[in-house]
C-alpha cells in the first residue's frame, strides 16, 4: 500500500466527465490534470493525474481544460509495466488557487518490503542518517507481479537491528515526487523524508 494524503495544484488537461461509482451508484466527476515535475538533472515530465470528486462538491461546467485548480485528498498509485498511474480522490477543490506553480505535496504512508541496499551516512552536522528503498508489490496473477519502489531518506537515525533486506515495514513521511528515466522515457519517481518507520505488525484476524 502506497498513498499520499495531500494537495495537487495543476491545470485541467481535458474536459471533465460525470460518472457513477460502481459500488454504490453515487455520482462523481472525473477529470485529468497535467502536473509538471522535474529533477536536479534537468529531466522533466508532464504527468497526467486523474482527479475524482463527488458531484456535489463542484459544478461540471466550471471544470474547463486549461483551468488551474487545487485539490486536497488522497493519491493512490498503481504500476503497470514502466508506467505509474496516479488516481486522486479529492475531498476539497479550489477553483481559484493563488499559486500558479504546479505542486504535489503531502504525507506519504506505506507498507512494504525493504530493498537490498541500506546506506548508513552522516549529514553535514555529523548526525547519522539512512538512505534506503522500499517496495510495494501488487499480485497481477500467479506468475506476474508489479513492484512499486519508493526512495527514502531518514535523518538523525542509526540503523536498527531489525532493518534488513525484505523486512516488512510501515512508514510515514514527507512526500517528494521527482522524475526518473527508464530506457530514456521519463516517469514519476516516488520519494519521501521519513518521519517514522517501524516493523509492520499485521492485524490479527
Amino acid at each position: 500500500m502506497v498513498t499520499v494524503e495531500g494537495t495537487i495544484n495543476a491545470s485541467i488537461l481535458r474536459p471533465a466527465e460525470a460518472r457513477n461509482r460502481q459500488n454504490d451508484g453515487k455520482p462523481y466527476i472525473s477529470f485529468p490534470v497535467s502536473l509538471f515535475l522535474a529533477n536536479r538533472k534537468g529531466d522533466a515530465l508532464q504527468k497526467e493525474i486523474t482527479i475524482n470528486i463527488d458531484q456535489d462538491k463542484v459544478a461540471l461546467q466550471n471544470l474547463l481544460p486549461g483551468k488551474r485548480v487545487e485539490v486536497k485528498g488522497t493519491a493512490h498509485f498503481r504500476k503497470t509495466g514502466p508506467n505509474i498511474y496516479v488516481n486522486f480522490s479529492a475531498t476539497e477543490i479550489n477553483l481559484a488557487p493563488t499559486s500558479l506553480l504546479d505542486k504535489f505535496s503531502g504525507q506519504l504512508y506505506m507498507i512494504g518490503k525493504l530493498g537490498k541496499v541500506i546506506m548508513e551516512k552522516h549529514d553535514c552536522h555529523n548526525n547519522p542518517m539512512l538512505l534506503y528503498s522500499c517496495r510495494h508489490t501488487d499480485v497481477i496473477s500467479d506468475k506476474e507481479y508489479e513492484h512499486l519502489w519508493v526512495n527514502l531518506t531518514q535523518f538523525k537515525t542509526a540503523k536498527p537491528e531489525w532493518m534488513v533486506e525484505k523486512a516488512t515495514i510501515e512508514l510515514i513521511g514527507v512526500f517528494e515526487p521527482s522524475v526518473h528515466k527508464t530506457n530514456g522515457i521519463p516517469e514519476i519517481s516516488l520519494s519521501a523524508i521519513v518521519d517514522d518507520c517501524h516493523p509492520y505488525a499485521k492485524p490479527e484476524s
